[in-house]
């Protein structure tokens, strides 16, 4: 017997806590909207921001800004109105359509920049544009390459022992309940050593509560790291357990899931914690509570990330100095001429770095790598791209964005950005595809799909050196609890024979089938 999810639940629905959804083909209503909303994103918007708005000043490049914006925003589209779980890419292109499309066509087209960047090199904007592009096409084309053929449902008597073939690491129980009591343990020793009314107090009075209270600087920003990251991973893993049908003790596991959420809230923010932090966290919650668990949920999910970010991201800017909310506007042209929108700019600074400094053949990355290793101990340790090209520029302060691209110019050159950007692409198209796969065989799809993707904006703005942090608890936390085989809390439990699930891969891929 063939098992897909439509056989266990209707068309649209999700199959309990697992949340499989139908994996049918495109209707005809989906292949009419997939144009239409490809014309809005990828010509409307952008249209609508220069129509009788470009200034006497503007800057020549800004017809490239548009190219960008609607390259990007065509890939968005399409993914909204399908509705496939491609967490990853959809972050990927958000970020492309608005810091790297909508905000330069803004920028360019009124020939001013933010304020965070108060000088550039005009020369510099085309080659600037050109290495955006270069890095979208690098990361499509790594899309688009063949991977090993993700192994899908087969039929006959082996069909069960298959999907465990594919299934997602499952959570070991002894792990689990260590890694929570460590979070909880850190999060109380954090609480005391920076003070639990540091949490209700604007971003300015919280850095300067940490820095009292711890007085190494790198130990602090791990510790904040390591607090954020795994209570959003140990409530997700919470989540999902409460949904799987071995769950006991329920009512237990309930309350920890809201101490456990109800701590990630309050210790990030929108209030005391960076804006794109705080939105990851509420993301991860709500993932983890099933907003992308059916394809009509992903769409009004992909569909209200897109909103916050124009329009709700830039009002929580009011609570960047004050718990007073201050003025801050909705108004898109404004947003998009703010501080949060200086990609392009710092690309362009990273452009003109490189002409005339050179590369940095990989110092910056490994300065991010190894970002927990004191300054006393590792003397020449580099600062933050960020910093770096700041410094360059003669900017009187660094507290700006790195995007990705600007990370692999400075470090490798083109080619750095091209081979980045390829392996990056290949590297979410096959997380993604996991993902799809395995929902639409009502599978669990594993934590890393719940708290990692809408993290992947921050990285992608960077600078790599504060972003990288976060993601490396949160990926050591999931990897510390999923890596056991025994003991599982899930009913996904992977225990045949690896040999075993070769020979039912081979087996699918010699038959040709696609997913």
């Amino acid at each position: 017997m063939t098992r897909t999810a439509t056989a266990e639940a209707p068309k649209g629905r999700s199959n309990g806590s697992t949340g499989a959804y139908s994996s049918a083909s495109p209707t005809v209503r989906h292949s009419v909207m997939t144009p239409i909303a490809v014309v809005i994103l990828g010509a409307l918007v952008p249209l609508s921001l220069i129509v009788n708005q470009v200034a006497d000043g503007a800057y020549a490049e800004w017809p490239w800004a548009f190219v960008v914006a609607a390259y990007a925003g065509s890939r968005l589209a399409a993914l909204v109105v399908r509705g496939e779980k491609r967490l990853y890419t959809f972050s990927y292109f958000l970020y492309c359509y608005l810091f790297l499309g909508l905000a330069p066509l803004v920028q360019l087209s009124r020939g001013v920049f933010p304020s965070v960047a108060p000088w550039v090199e005009m020369d510099s904007n085309a080659p600037a544009l050109a290495i955006i592009l270069t890095g979208m096409v690098a990361f499509d084309v790594g899309q688009l390459i063949k991977r090993r053929r993700a192994p899908g449902p087969i039929t006959g008597p082996d069909s069960d022992k298959f999907d465990l073939a594919i299934a997602a690491p499952s959570i070991n129980k002894h792990r689990f309940n260590l890694l929570v009591s460590l979070t909880l343990g850190l999060t109380l020793v954090f609480t005391i050593l920076v003070g639990p009314a540091t949490y209700f107090q604007s971003r300015t009075e919280v850095f300067a509560s940490i820095d009292a209270g711890v007085s190494n600087g790198s130990l602090a920003v791990l510790m904040r790291a390591a607090v954020v990251a795994s209570l959003l991973v140990t409530f997700a893993a919470t989540v999902a357990i409460v949904g799987s049908r071995r769950a006991k003790n329920s009512f237990g596991l309930i309350v920890l899931a809201l101490t456990l959420g109800g701590a990630s809230l309050i210790i990030t923010n929108v209030v005391n914690a960076p804006r794109y932090l705080a939105i990851v966290v509420m993301v991860g919650i709500l993932a983890a509570l099933g907003i992308f668990a059916t394809r009509g949920r992903i769409r009004i999910a992909f569909a209200s990330a897109l909103a916050g970010f124009i329009f709700v991201f830039p009002v929580l800017g009011g609570f960047r100095t004050s718990v007073n909310f201050a003025s801050a506007t909705a108004d898109l042209e404004q947003v998009l001429l703010g501080g949060d929108y200086d990609s392009f700019a710092q690309i362009n600074n990273a452009v003109s770095y490189v002409s005339s400094e050179g590369f940095e053949f990989g110092r910056q990355l490994i300065g991010s790598l190894f970002v927990w290793v004191p300054r006393s101990v590792w003397e020449g340790k580099p600062t933050s791209t960020s910093t770096l090209v700041s410094q360059y520029m003669g900017y009187p302060f660094t507290n700006v964005s790195s995007p990705l691209w600007a990370e692999l110019l400075v470090d490798f050159g083109v080619i750095g950005v091209v081979l980045g950007f390829f392996s990056l692409g290949t590297l979410l198209r096959r997380l993604d595809d996991k993902m799809e796969l395995l929902s639409s065989l009502g599978r669990y799809t594993g934590l890393a799909g719940m708290v990692i993707p809408f993290y992947l904006v921050i990285v992608l703005r960077g600078a790599l050196l504060s972003t990288v942090p976060t993601l490396f608890v949160m990926l050591l936390c999931i990897g510390f609890i999923t890596s056991g085989k025994k003991a599982s809390l899930l009913d996904m439990d992977s225990s045949e024979p690896a040999a075993f699930q070769r020979d039912l891969m081979d087996e699918r891929s010699a038959k040709g089938s696609r997913v």
